[in-house]
């Protein structure tokens, strides 16, 4: 049995790096959710990569509280949000997780992961894909050993890299709520 490595690192490089926010975060301590819901947080990641040339991502499947996505017919992009009653009113239609597909089926998934994943980073975390993608050694070719989950936080966004419940590389960002201290305004706490 193969055992999985965690490695936890983090986008702030010093005290003069300012991390911006791309959404909103709320939440408790047992549920957390970014302030977007799945469709504008797909149709705002639509645009960017409808810059870059490639095709919009469609609804594929819409399940109790997930969403689906494709521009291929496969699933890609998984968009969750919280229904369970025992969630907060407050939690409902909006994101509370979202995962990406890395499985490389043919050339034109090789070539989108990468722009997907930066796409995404820069919308939860503007201006810091490549120090999360350097964290998470995503597409380090030098990586040796088996495919293991790495984490990264990045404000209020924790991006891991890691295989799915099928062995499936796939990305994945979740919320965290962050307070401010206030015993000292600069230092939040998670």
């Amino acid at each position: 049995m193969l055992a999985a490595f965690v490695v936890l690192s983090s986008c702030h490089m010093g005290k003069e790096d300012v991390v911006v926010n791309g959404y909103q975060t709320n939440g408790d301590w047992q549920y957390q959710w970014f302030e977007v819901s799945p469709e504008d947080f797909v149709d705002q990641l639509n645009e960017k990569m409808k810059e870059k040339g490639y095709p919009a991502l469609e609804l594929l499947e819409d399940s109790f509280s997930k969403r689906y996505y494709s521009n291929d017919g496969k699933w890609y992009l998984a968009a969750e949000s919280w229904t369970d009653e025992s969630t907060p009113k407050e939690s409902k239609g909006k994101l509370s997780h979202i995962r990406l597909n890395l499985f490389a089926i043919g050339k034109n998934r090789e070539e989108m992961n990468p722009e997907y994943v930066r796409a995404i980073i820069d919308l939860f975390s503007p201006g810091k894909a490549d120090q999360v993608i350097k964290g998470l050694h995503i597409f380090d070719k030098n990586w040796k050993g088996p495919l293991s989950t790495r984490k990264t936080s990045c404000g209020n966004a924790v991006y891991y890299y890691g295989p799915s419940a099928v062995d499936i590389p796939e990305f994945g960002v979740y919320p965290v709520k962050i307070e401010k201290n206030e015993k000292n305004d600069k230092s939040p706490s998670i």
